[in-house]
Parts: C-alpha cells; structure tokens; sequence
C-alpha cells in the first residue's frame, strides 16, 4: 500500500504551487514521486515538466471505484499526490469520494469566509444559484463524513498547521493527511528514440525511456526534426498561435 494525498480546491488558488512543494518536499528526502490531476491544461503541463516530476492523468472512470483508482496509479512510486480542481463541481465532487482522508486548499483571503468566496467566483461564469448550492451540500456532507484537513495558502507568516506561504514555502508538511492504496498500473515501454516539443501527457516520460524534451524551444526541434535521426516526434501545445512547423509525412521504419 502506499501514500495518496490528495489536494482539492477551486481553480486558481495555489494548487498547483502546493502540489511541487510537496513532491519537492519528499524527492529531497529519498522519495519518488508520482502527481496526477483530473484536468491537465497546457501551463500545468509545462509546469510540471520544466520542474521534472512525473506527472500522469487521472480520468473520470477512476472514480469508478478504489479498486478502478488503483489501476490508475502507475506502479513503482512511494508517494502519489493527486490535485483536484473544482472539487465540489459535479464531476470534481467524483474523485473526493473515493478517499476518507483528503486535504483541502483555501488560500488566505478565503480563510473563513469560503461560502462568500466561492459565490463570487462562481458568479463569474453562471448566474445559476443552483450551482452554489451543490457546491454546498457536497462540502457539507464532506465534512461530516471525512476526515477534511485544511491547508491555507499564500499566508504571509507560517500558520500552526499546513500552509503554504507567498514565497511558495511549505510548513508542516507532516500535518497533511494521506489515504492509502496499491497501485496497478504499468504502462509499456518502448526502446524507439523520441524527441519532443511543448507541453505534452507526462506518460510519455514512461513509454519512452529515452525521450529527449526540447523543452519550448522550438527553433532547435525543427531543426532535430528535419535531422530524420529519431523514431518517433511528439509535438506539443504552445501558446504561440501563429507558430507554423514544418510539415512532415508520416513514414514506416
């Protein structure tokens, strides 16, 4: 069995700043480390990528069940650490019912008022009060239920318990709560040389062993590419729009 933390929130309050701190937390001590997340934008890619971690996606059907979950934790790792947004939304709601024990990130201008909060922002893309409710009624149930750790971010000094500070510092790390689980997945591997561009699924680091990352640079993998010196070339998103390749067909070695 092995250690799953999860770290639920709304979008855009430091989840991501809070999942790196504790994966950079536990790689300093010896430890490898697995991070999933339910939706995987182009920035959080990157992020993840340019930091090193192992990142890996979690879909809805691991909501199926703990037993459906496990298939979806790649195997090998000691901790796994699982970011959720939207937590409390009709498909964000999904993955904290699967654990008894997850953590619950709200940054600290929320502190105390997160109902007020919460309202504000979902106002921002729905006037339907229905949302809020359901909202509500799943933080409610939760937290009678489970076993609910609060962890503040973006606090200016260090709190008693978990948080996160502005200079994305984490402090007491060992106050947050895990849930356990085994992991079952294992993802093929391929000895074919691949290069890659942009922001693409972390599992590719999995598949091929022998991926080499240009990183955004994209001068520099055209000019890889038209080497023709590799098997295989992901080519991900970016945020330059207008940014053309090179076209390429597709050949069978």
């Amino acid at each position: 069995m092995r250690e799953v933390y999860v770290m639920a929130s709304y979008c855009d309050q430091g989840k991501i700043a809070l999942l790196l701190a504790l994966e950079r937390y536990y790689r300093a001590r010896g430890k490898k480390v697995a991070c999933l997340q339910r939706i995987k934008g182009q920035s959080d890619v990157g992020i993840y990528l340019r930091e090193g971690c192992y990142q890996y996606s979690l879909p809805i059907e691991a909501t199926k069940s703990r037993s459906a979950l496990e298939l979806w934790l790649p195997r090998g790792f000691d901790i796994y650490i699982i970011g959720i947004s939207t937590a409390y939304s009709p498909i964000g709601a999904a993955y904290p019912d699967l654990f008894t024990d997850y953590n619950e990130i709200i940054p600290v201008d929320w502190h105390g008022d997160w109902t007020g909060c919460v309202h504000n922002q979902i106002r921002s893309y729905s006037h339907d009060p229905g949302i809020l409710t359901f909202w509500e009624e799943i933080r409610k149930r939760n937290l009678q239920e489970k076993n609910v750790q609060e962890v503040v971010t973006g606090v200016p000094e260090p709190l008693d318990g978990p948080c996160l500070d502005e200079k994305s510092v984490l402090h007491h790390p060992e106050t947050l709560i895990f849930d356990t689980f085994e992991p079952r997945m294992t993802l093929p591997q391929s000895n074919r040389s691949a290069i890659a561009v942009g922001a693409f699924p972390g599992e590719f680091w999995d598949i091929f062993p022998a991926l080499r990352w240009y990183g955004y640079d994209y001068v520099r993998f055209v000019q890889r590419l038209e080497e023709e010196n590799y098997d295989l070339a992901i080519i991900g998103e970016c945020s330059n729009r207008s940014l053309r390749l090179p076209i390429k067909r597709s050949t069978t070695r």
